[in-house]
């Protein structure tokens, strides 16, 4: 396939990746504005029924303070809480309910409220609705009015009571809602403004006609409940479950509810507004065709300029493959530009140019290589010449000692040759912590050897850790420390102790002598050291265990922190009576693939 073609092909996929990325990521954003669009709509509208609602309530709060406020009236109030009234004159208690009658009985009252009505525990019933069929009942039914003891317990405060059924109506009794006030002092009665829950219906106005309201007074008390909103109580205990969110999701009859709550704080009032979530997707539909007409011209307006770009661009691209096609071996030396239309394809052409001189220093490099290569090679077989050399020296010396009859000689030319045996085995870098030890027990028998009795050693390392991995030559390195730098300048007994547990999924190992510590600054020195090396490894991982040179501490740390990284700990630090060196890293019994089955 022609470049040209693959180009056109490509950037065709690419666009109509991009136009579907788009188109998605537009109609994703179009419908969840829609969505917020609704919720601020159910918002707005939750607050518009709570300001309609205050409405309604007020006038109610406000004509029970006036009745209260009225000096004649509370006058008259108190002249009939006496107990018993046979003791006062009749005339008395028909002017006081008179003067009741005629201080509700107006035509605000009558206009804007159902009903209004003073009772008190003697039994005093005045109510300014008294024709049929609106009449009242001349005797109060306490026990059908379980909200007084409510009423009393807010000591004068309003009370809101839901809907229920009109509990003084004669010959009509329809569902209102009332303000209950508890009138203070002793057998004062009570103040009940009633409102009709058709008069909700009336003073509420709704900005869309698939809302739904519901109104509940009193943490769940159903005031009313408007459009075809059904299941009050499933929408409460959403809300309940929802928390204290504007808006929320519910499930009501098997149907998504879109909800935006609404409260009043001064009544109590909680309103909700529901929206079917089936109507706000279908109006969310709305905005497919306008996408799917944006990703067509997009598309369409996209490909026209791949078509024109791809023949501008391919143009000065033949003309450099054919320069390309035209390079040899025998003409690398010779300078081939082409004419470029811009600065890209000029910059495309300068690194062809470049790119044939470091082919030709590439060429003369891989002949250095391979001359440093066979370099190598002789010298790791010369390498490997000298350990055999020394091998056989110390089986002629052992030879002499077991002709003279001195087998210490034999033993010490035998620890020795294995130590140089692990030591000079090239194929394996990794041993287990059972081959280091058993590689440790040579170097201490050595030791031993020409110490005597001036030197002792402990080695108590659980036989859990035996299996896992570590470079080799790492315990042999941390004792040898410990002998050449604990004891320089000391002619006591020494002693180093080796231990190693498992910890969790850890391993430990923490090597101990009596000697005389680190000397003062030199721990900082050796810190400073480690984390130079830790910094070299991180940039230079390949090459610096070579770089870092010798067999002392820092080699060790960097060994141990090429194979275990992050994971290690190498602590050193002084104690009372010497010097300590802690090893220890993330368990790990897999092994690696060059660790010898044997300690050899």
């Amino acid at each position: 396939m022609r470049f040209q073609t693959k180009m056109i092909v490509t950037y065709t996929v690419f666009i109509l990746l991009v136009g579907v990325v788009i188109a998605l990521a537009y109609y994703g954003y179009s419908v969840d504005r829609y969505v917020e669009t609704e919720e601020k709509n159910l918002e707005v509208a939750a607050q518009q029924v709570v300001n309609q609602i205050n409405e309604l309530i007020k006038p109610m709060e406000t004509r029970t303070r006036y009745i209260l406020s009225d000096s004649e009236i509370l006058d008259s109030i108190r002249l009939l809480s006496v107990a018993p009234q046979s003791d006062i004159d009749e005339a008395y208690l028909y002017d006081a309910r008179d003067t009741i009658l005629r201080g509700i009985n107006i035509d605000y009252v009558m206009n804007d409220f159902y009903r209004v009505v003073l009772f008190n525990p003697g039994g005093d019933v005045v109510s300014s609705r008294t024709p049929p069929p609106l009449a009242t009942r001349s005797v109060a039914e306490f026990e059908e009015m379980p909200w007084l003891a409510e009423a009393d317990a807010t000591k004068g405060k309003p009370v809101l009571i839901s809907a229920h059924e009109d509990t003084w109506g004669v010959q009509s009794r329809p569902r209102v809602f009332s303000l209950l006030r508890a009138i203070q002092g002793s057998n004062m009665g009570y103040i009940e403004v009633q409102r009709t829950v058709e008069s909700v219906a009336d003073a509420i106005t709704l900005p869309g006609e698939n809302m739904e309201v519901l109104i509940f007074v009193n943490d769940g008390e159903l005031l009313y409940a408007g459009g075809t909103a059904a299941q009050p109580a499933a929408y409460w205990a959403a809300l309940a479950a929802d928390g204290a969110a504007p808006v929320f999701r519910a499930e009501v009859e098997g149907a998504g509810k879109l909800v935006a709550t609404g409260r009043s704080a001064a009544y109590d009032v909680t309103v909700l507004v529901a929206e079917s979530m089936a109507h706000v997707q279908a109006g969310s539909n709305s905005v497919a065709p306008i996408t799917v007409g944006i990703a067509i011209i997009f598309c369409v307006i996209s490909l026209v300029f791949v078509l024109v770009a791809s023949r501008l661009l391919t143009k000065p691209l033949r003309q450099l493959r054919e320069v390309m096609e035209h390079t040899r071996l025998d003409n690398l030396a010779q300078e081939r530009r082409v004419a470029m239309p811009n600065d890209e394809l000029e910059a495309l052409s300068l690194s062809y140019q470049n790119v044939l001189g470091r082919l030709r220093e590439s060429i003369v490099k891989e002949k250095q290589a391979s001359l440093l290569q066979v370099q190598a090679q002789f010298d790791l077989l010369q390498a490997q010449v000298n350990p055999h050399f020394l091998y056989n020296v110390l089986n002629v010396i052992a030879q002499r000692g077991l002709k003279n009859g001195d087998e210490e000689i034999c033993d010490l030319c035998a620890s020795l040759a294995s130590m140089l045996r692990y030591s000079t085995n090239t194929k394996q870098r990794y041993a287990t912590i059972a081959q280091e030890l058993e590689y440790l027990g040579q170097y201490f028998y050595l030791l031993k050897s020409r110490y005597e009795h001036k030197i002792s050693f402990a080695v108590e390392v659980d036989a859990e850790i035996h299996g896992q991995v570590i470079p080799k030559i790492v315990l042999q390195q941390v004792v040898e420390n410990s002998i050449n730098h604990g004891f320089a300048n000391s002619t006591d007994h020494m002693h180093v102790r080796i231990t190693g547990a498992r910890e969790g999924e850890r391993w430990i190992i923490t090597v101990r002598d009596n000697g005389q510590g680190f000397a003062p600054g030199k721990l900082e020195e050796i810190g400073a050291q480690l984390a130079e090396a830790k910094a070299r490894i991180a940039q230079e991982r390949s090459a610096v265990e070579l770089e870092i040179g010798g067999m002392g501490l820092v080699n060790t740390y960097a060994r141990l922190y090429l194979l275990f990284g992050d994971s290690l700990d190498f602590t050193l630090h002084n104690c009372e009576d010497g010097a300590e060196v802690l090893l220890s890293a993330t368990w790990n019994e897999e092994g690696m693939d060059d660790v010898p089955d044997h300690g050899g």
